[in-house]
């Protein structure tokens, strides 16, 4: 089945995204830094049951920037821009890191477009901790501030944090064409994921949420907390895991999305 591709017009400028399958639309939300061309795999095992769309944020992958500083808030106004232009009514969501932050945000703020939700390594903590930020050295830089691709000895040595288990050439590929599109503003998700108040949003959440989290993801230490925010929802760890699991564990996410949208 072939990925189609689009283009919509939004407050942020034009939006892109992929989309694949016929069915019950989900929404796919990618990582800081990445685009939805990580998604490729989980939208080839998904095409069959439900209507994916993947959208790059605004900034990233082949959408346009926003102009100034941008909040949470503004992302998820674009997505919203973007279920209403493609003629949608209820969508449900599966999203990774920041990807999760923004689906909090859609759903809190519009309650009843929203059906169900399955966050992957969403980056709760009950109290802030930076020591899993982006640093210089895991995402270098040339001397006018533009991102620098790496290679997979280099993400494993410096970064393996913010790396699937078992990165791929593909993969690093995908990575290091996804930054270097975003350029110099590839931290406006990051910088707005920590100006947001997740914990405060997360009990928001009126519709169904599932989270599925890697064995060896940085947060997973706060699972119990997450789940009480957000009301006994579950959590589930995926064995072997790290991060960047909607790529790398495409199997695992799909077949719980399976079981949980129905």
């Amino acid at each position: 089945m072939e990925t189609e591709r689009g283009l919509v017009k939004t407050s942020a400028g034009y939006l892109h995204y992929r989309a694949k399958g016929q069915g019950r639309p989900v929404l796919l939300f990618h990582i800081n830094q990445q685009s939805s061309s990580l998604y490729q795999e989980l939208m080839d095992e998904l095409a069959a049951n439900f209507r994916l769309i993947a959208p790059d944020y605004p900034g990233y992958g082949m959408s346009d920037a926003f102009t100034g500083t941008p909040e949470v808030s503004d992302f998820a106004r674009v997505m919203f821009e973007l279920v209403e232009s493609l003629g949608l009514q209820k969508v449900c969501i599966i999203a990774e890191a920041f990807g999760t932050v923004l689906a909090c945000e859609m759903a809190r703020s519009r309650p009843a477009m929203l059906d169900k939700m399955l966050f992957l390594n969403c980056p709760y903590q009950p109290v802030e901790d930076r020591s899993a930020d982006v640093t210089t050295t895991q995402r270098p830089l040339d001397a006018s501030g533009f991102p620098l691709t790496r290679t997979l000895d280099y993400v494993l040595e410096h970064d393996a944090i913010h790396a699937p288990m078992n990165p791929t050439q593909s993969w690093m590929d995908r990575v290091n064409t996804s930054n270097v599109l975003a350029g110099r503003t590839r931290r406006h998700a990051l910088d707005a994921l920590y100006r947001y108040d997740f914990g405060a949003a997360l009990p928001q959440i009126q519709c169904p949420v599932e989270v599925l989290v890697g064995e060896h993801f940085y947060y997973l230490k706060f699972k119990d907390a997450l789940s009480e925010k957000l009301r006994g929802a579950r959590v589930t760890t995926i064995d072997g895991a790290r991060f960047c699991i909607g790529w790398e564990r495409a199997k695992d996410v799909a077949a719980k999305a399976r079981s949980f949208f129905g």
